[in-house]
């Protein structure tokens, strides 16, 4: 198997781009209230504090898609190890760098509508905490 390929987060950064070079950026779309887990563990409500609202993208603007910076930065998050196998299996397949992949997944996630997300993340709960109930039992 080969080995899993990563982007290098130490790798020199390059200052962004001079302020007439950059993308005219896109105003804010109507805020709209967060949503956060729910002590339970299972499903999310809404708060009261507010976040910008990104309405889903329209063909013409599928056309651009996006533009970024030179800048990048190194995140955590945590992701189930089948998750992560899955990931580094199809790079593998298709030969594709990881870090990109990446974030064309979450471009594409961004992209959805927000009840179309919402469903996605709701269904990926559902999977780990059945993930979570298989794991009770066999112990």
């Amino acid at each position: 198997m080969t080995p899993l390929k990563l982007d290098d987060p130490l790798a020199a950064a390059t200052p962004p781009p001079a302020p007439e070079e950059r993308p005219a950026e896109k105003p804010a779309a109507t805020p709209r209230p967060p949503r956060t887990r729910t002590r339970s563990g299972g499903g999310a409500r809404k708060t009261a504090a507010a976040s910008p609202q990104v309405d889903a993208p329209t063909d013409g603007e599928h056309q651009a898609w996006r533009s970024w910076g030179r800048g990048t930065r190194a995140q955590t998050y945590k992701l189930p190890d089948q998750l992560i196998e899955e990931l580094d299996a199809r790079t593998t397949t298709l030969n594709l760098p990881i870090g990109m992949t990446v974030a064309a997944a979450i471009v594409a996630a961004l992209d959805l509508k927000d009840d179309e997300l919402i469903t996605l993340v709701e269904r990926a709960e559902e999977a780990r905490e059945r993930g979570r109930r298989a794991a009770r039992r066999l112990h």
